[in-house]
C-alpha cells in the first residue's frame, strides 16, 4: 500500500465507527499493507542502501530524514492531504501547532 492509499485509508478509518464490522475489516487489511511494506523494506531496500552507499552517506540520510520528522506534522491533516503546495507550505506550522498541543496534553 503507497503513502497515498494509505493517507486514504486512515482517513477512511477516522470517519468510521469503531464497532462496525466495516472498521474491523479495514483496519486488519491496513494492518497487514503496512506489515508487508514493512517487510519490503527490510527485505530489499535496507539491505540495498547497505550495500550501495557508504557510511557517510547513510549517515546524511538520517539527518536529513530526522529533519523531516522534525518538520513533518504528527498529527492528520486531511484538508491538507494529496496537495504537496498545501503541505511544503503548511506542515512546519501544523507540525509546531501539534508538537504544541502535544505538550499540554492536547
Amino acid at each position: 500500500m503507497e503513502e497515498k492509499e494509505a493517507s486514504r485509508v486512515l482517513q477512511e478509518l477516522e470517519g468510521m465507527d469503531v464497532s462496525s464490522p466495516e472498521f474491523d475489516a479495514l483496519l486488519s487489511e491496513f494492518a497487514q499493507a503496512v506489515n508487508e511494506h514493512a517487510e519490503h523494506e527490510e527485505r530489499w531496500e535496507f539491505p540495498a542502501l547497505v550495500s550501495e552507499c557508504t557510511p557517510e552517506q547513510r549517515q546524511a540520510m538520517a539527518t536529513r530524514m530526522r529533519l523531516a520528522e522534525h518538520l513533518a506534522p504528527s498529527h492528520p491533516h486531511p484538508s491538507a492531504a494529496g496537495n504537496p503546495t498545501v503541505l511544503k507550505l503548511t506542515g512546519p506550522f501544523a507540525a509546531m501547532m501539534d508538537r504544541a498541543k502535544d505538550a499540554i496534553g492536547r
